[in-house]
C-alpha cells in the first residue's frame, strides 16, 4: 500500500509525460492511499512546502500511523523531499 500524492494520481487521469511511470508503478503495487484533508500547521513549519502539499504530507504521517505505509508516490519535488525527511520512501522520479 502506497500514499499518492495529487501530483501522482492526476497522471493516471490525464495523458501526461509522467503518465507512463505512474501506471507502471500502479501496477506493482495497486492498493492506493488518497487523502484530502488533514491538519498541516507542523508541517509547513518543518518543511518549505505549499499548504496543499503540507496537506498532502500530514495526510501520509496520519495514514502510516495506523496503516503499514512506508511508501509515497510524488512527482512533486519539494513534497518528495519533505516526505523523505519524514521517513518515506518515496517513489515517482
Amino acid at each position: 500500500m502506497r500514499f499518492w500524492d495529487a501530483s501522482a494520481v492526476a497522471p493516471l487521469l490525464a495523458e501526461q509525460p509522467l503518465s507512463v511511470r505512474a501506471r507502471t508503478l500502479l501496477a506493482q503495487d495497486p492498493e492506493m492511499v488518497v487523502w484530502w484533508s488533514t491538519p498541516v500547521g507542523m508541517r509547513l513549519r518543518l518543511h518549505p512546502l505549499r499548504s496543499a502539499n503540507a496537506f498532502h504530507l500530514a495526510a501520509a504521517l496520519e495514514c502510516a500511523r495506523s496503516c503499514a505505509l512506508g511508501e509515497m508516490v510524488c512527482f512533486d519535488g519539494r513534497l518528495g523531499e519533505a516526505a523523505a525527511r519524514e521517513g518515506f520512501g518515496v517513489l515517482g522520479f
